[in-house]
């Protein structure tokens, strides 16, 4: 189940006016090498670089399943890992 702090992130991300976000629209190939190369940073465990290419990659396909569904695990892996690290220097 995916947490209501992810869904409402998400949310707010797909409302944003994507006339406000400057981007250059990416050819097929160039979209698809950027989704690669996001997988590869959340199996490197570097969720903020993945969450800031996948915010690119949704604001130039707004309706791609896979990076939606990248971008909202990406957000909520560094929600953790954010949570878990400063419980950890709170001690």
């Amino acid at each position: 189940m995916i947490p209501r702090l992810a869904l409402v992130l998400l949310g707010m991300l797909l409302a944003t006016d994507a006339s406000s976000v400057d981007y250059v629209r990416l050819s097929p190939s160039e979209f698809a090498q950027d989704l690669q190369k996001a997988s590869l940073l959340l199996e490197q465990h570097d969720y903020a670089a993945a969450v800031e290419l996948l915010e690119v990659l949704v604001a130039d396909e707004p309706k791609d399943a896979d990076a939606l569904g990248l971008l909202g695990f990406a957000l909520r892996k560094r929600g953790i890992q954010i949570v878990r690290n400063s419980s950890i220097s709170a001690h």
